[in-house]
C-alpha cells in the first residue's frame, strides 16, 4: 500500500514539476519575444527616420554639384551607423539571463569598482516583472556611466529601497566643479532621450540637488 501511494506522490510530483517547468519556458520565451519586438521597433524607428532624412536631403540637393551630394550622403549613413551602434548597444543586458536585477546591479557596480570606490546597497523584497528590470537596470547603468564619464567623482553611493509599494533609487556622489563637464552633462542628445522615454515607461519621479560638496539624484516610481 506504501509502495502504490508513494508511486502516485512520485507520479503527480512530476506531472506538477512538468507544469511548473512548462510555464517558466512559456515566461521566458514570452519575455524574449516583447523584448524582440522592443528591439525591432527600436531599430525600425531609427533606420526609417534616417533613411527619410537621406531621401530628404537628397530632393533638396538634386541640382547640387555631384561631389557635394556624396558628401551629405556620407554624412547620414555615417550618421545611421552610429544609430544603429547605439541601439545594438541598448539590446537585452547580458547579466539579466544569468541573474536576478538585483545582482545583476551589484555587478554592474562590482565593474565600476576598478574606476571609482562604489558603495551598492539594495534592500528591495518585492519581485519585479522582466520589463520593469530591464528599464530599471538601464537607469540605473546610464545614470552611473554619466557619472563617471562627466563628474568624476572620487566615490559614489547608490541606494535602492523600496516602501509601501514604491520603490527608491538614490544616487549620491561629491562634486568639484573644476572636474565636472558642464558641457557635456547639459547638452541634449540621443542617451538623454532614451533615458527620458525608460522614466515614462516607469512613471518615474526624478529630482536632483546639491547639499554642501555632495550631489544627490532621485528617482522613484511605483512597483507594479
Amino acid at each position: 500500500m506504501i509502495m502504490v501511494i508513494m508511486f502516485y506522490y512520485n507520479f503527480i510530483s512530476m506531472i506538477r514539476g512538468k507544469k511548473r517547468l512548462s510555464k517558466l519556458r512559456q515566461d521566458a520565451f514570452d519575455d524574449i519575444e516583447n523584448e524582440r519586438k522592443r528591439i525591432a521597433n527600436d531599430l525600425h524607428d531609427i533606420s526609417a527616420f534616417s533613411i527619410l532624412k537621406i531621401k530628404e536631403n537628397l530632393n533638396k540637393n538634386l541640382n547640387a554639384p555631384i561631389p557635394e551630394i556624396e558628401n551629405q550622403l556620407f554624412s547620414s549613413i555615417y550618421d545611421l551607423q552610429n544609430e544603429l551602434n547605439l541601439s545594438i548597444e541598448n539590446l537585452y543586458p547580458r547579466d539579466l539571463l544569468l541573474h536576478d536585477w538585483q545582482n545583476s546591479i551589484k555587478r554592474l557596480c562590482s565593474g565600476l569598482s576598478q574606476v571609482v570606490n562604489i558603495e551598492c546597497n539594495i534592500q528591495v523584497i518585492s519581485q519585479l516583472q522582466s520589463q520593469i528590470s530591464i528599464q530599471l537596470y538601464r537607469i540605473v547603468q546610464e545614470h552611473l556611466s554619466n557619472i563617471v564619464k562627466h563628474v568624476k567623482p572620487n566615490f559614489i553611493q547608490l541606494f535602492i529601497d523600496e516602501f509601501e509599494a514604491e520603490m527608491f533609487i538614490e544616487f549620491l556622489y561629491p562634486v568639484d566643479s573644476t572636474k565636472m563637464d558642464f558641457k557635456k552633462t547639459s547638452q541634449s542628445g540621443r542617451g538623454k532621450i532614451i533615458l527620458e522615454e525608460r522614466y515614462k515607461m516607469l512613471d518615474i519621479k526624478f529630482e536632483q540637488g546639491i547639499k554642501g560638496n555632495m550631489k544627490f539624484e532621485k528617482l522613484n516610481f511605483t512597483i507594479k
